[in-house]
């Protein structure tokens, strides 16, 4: 907001004839009747180009509103007395369907439950290696946490077990339409327990994969979706100290850099190539790399492969600062957790990108 505030005001956009949008340009001198004639002249509703924001910004404002509307009619509809009693008829009415869920779902996992895990602290493992023995012991924990819940729960339903505080905390949370806060504790997916254990069971199946091509050593030369992980912040980090011991160089003294193309980061002692990232605000293709939206396009596009390397801080850039913009790459839509970083090439400046709020995410939030 006060990058978008400020623009219009700054005398070198001025002499620039700044334009917000179509057909509009703001006057060069400061004539408070040219103003007001401007003014005049705005359309009577606002369009998203006259705040710098993507043609499709509207769908995404209508989307978020509509997601706002059905958690709070999920609210407004959960019975409050249902926390404080257990109704063996309700519970097997509402929890019927998720647990059938989880059972399917469990058996996807069934070949992880019984793969060994390599231990974190074994001698020989690199800093990648050892991240992901940690995540797959992380699955595997996550895997047995929710089996046992569910399962105490389904003998309560059937009148084979009698209710503990834990169970009840749990059942009652499924019951209201939540993610218990056990689970949740474990690892912060979605919100709707439906979602979640898909998500769950997604990465806990692919951390699978993950192991086998750590203990082939192709981990690193394979595409990789940092969406499949529990913890991608805790790869990025074991990444950077991996890079750091191949160039006997501190970790402190590397930053994060991307291309488009692997032949930009030539120099790189370690890169690896990122697939299914997606993109708000842009849309994106090598060579050129960011480029408008139509008004048509969807809220996410996905980004073409990109390549990623740590590299020491005075190493330059693939993209010159005056043709590429710096855009964050989120966990997931809402922002809220920021993973670092990443330059790509664009049309027009940082500016007019960081003003249309694009922004790269490993997941779209459901999954």
């Amino acid at each position: 907001m006060p990058r978008t505030s400020r623009r219009p005001f700054r005398s070198d956009w001025r002499r620039r004839q700044w334009s917000p949008s179509g057909g509009v340009a703001l006057p060069a001198s400061n004539s408070h009747a040219e103003y007001t004639q401007l003014i005049s002249q705005l359309p009577p509703q606002d369009t998203p180009s006259l705040f710098g924001l993507p043609a499709n910004s509207d769908v995404a404002v209508q989307q978020r509103s509509a997601i706002y509307v059905q958690t709070n009619l999920r609210q407004l509809s959960a019975d409050t007395e249902a926390t404080g009693k257990f109704d063996r008829d309700k519970w097997a009415a509402q929890l019927t369907p998720i647990l059938t869920l989880w059972a399917q779902l469990a058996q996807q996992c069934e070949q992880v439950k019984n793969m060994p895990a390599a231990r974190p602290n074994s001698e020989g493992l690199s800093p990648v290696e050892t991240i992901i023995a940690l995540e797959m012991a992380k699955a595997k924990a996550l895997l047995k946490l929710v089996d046992d819940a569910t399962a105490a729960i389904g003998r309560v339903v059937r009148g084979t077990e009698l209710l503990d505080a834990s169970t009840k905390s749990q059942g009652n949370a499924l019951v209201q339409g939540a993610v218990p806060s056990a689970w949740s504790d474990m690892w912060e997916g979605p919100t709707k327990p439906d979602v979640w254990m898909k998500a769950a069971a997604t990465r806990i199946v692919a951390l699978g994969r993950w192991q086998q091509a750590a203990a082939l050593g192709t981990l690193l030369r394979d595409p990789l979706r940092l969406s499949e992980l529990l913890s991608p912040s805790f790869f990025l980090t074991a990444l950077r100290q991996q890079t750091a011991r191949h160039a006997k160089v501190p970790m402190d003294s590397l930053r994060l850099s991307s291309a488009l193309e692997p032949q930009l980061l030539g120099s790189a002692s370690l890169r690896v190539q990122v697939e299914g990232l997606l993109l708000q605000g842009a849309v994106c293709a090598p060579p050129q790399g960011l480029q408008q939206l139509p008004a048509d396009a969807p809220i996410f596009c996905t980004m073409p492969p990109i390549h990623v390397a740590w590299v020491p801080k005075d190493v330059a850039d693939p993209y010159p600062p005056d043709r590429s913009a710096l855009l964050p790459l989120y966990l997931d839509p809402d922002r809220e957790t920021q993973l670092g970083e990443l330059r790509l090439p664009c049309s027009g400046t940082e500016a007019n990108w960081l003003q249309a709020g694009a922004a790269m995410f490993l997941s779209g939030g459901d999954a």
